[in-house]
């Protein structure tokens, strides 16, 4: 049940995105199609764009929602991050001023300006 209930989105989109080849390569077919469509009272179609845009609109808000839980969820973890950033350049800093052997001379270079390794910039 729930892979029919998913099946629902793609089945609107694509049926619509199908209208157009279908138009292009069978434009008589296409002309009775829209003729009968235009028979339709006006009420349906408001019908069927409340519910759709109901439908659409309902998923959209959801993601968003979900969009702005993740979005604060990083913004929460953010100091421990930052701090850990620190904490490396720090450390690896000290490395650098202990005489490690470097091999690198771009590493050297950076060691000797004070930057760390991996600091903005370097």
């Amino acid at each position: 049940m729930d892979g029919l209930n998913r099946l629902v989105r793609p089945v609107i989109i694509f049926g619509l995105l199908g209208i157009l080849p279908a138009v292009v390569i069978w434009p008589e077919g296409a002309a009775v199609a829209f003729a009968a469509l235009a028979l339709l009272p006006a009420g349906y179609w408001a019908l069927v764009t409340v519910i759709i845009g109901f439908y659409f609109g309902g998923r959209m808000q959801l993601k968003a929602q979900n969009f702005q839980k993740s979005v604060q969820s990083a913004a929460d973890r953010a100091p421990e991050v930052i701090a850990n950033i620190k904490r490396l350049r720090t450390e690896l800093s000290l490395e650098l001023a202990q005489g490690l052997d470097i091999d690198n001379p771009a590493l050297r270079d950076c060691a000797k300006r004070g930057r760390g390794l991996g600091a903005p910039g370097a």
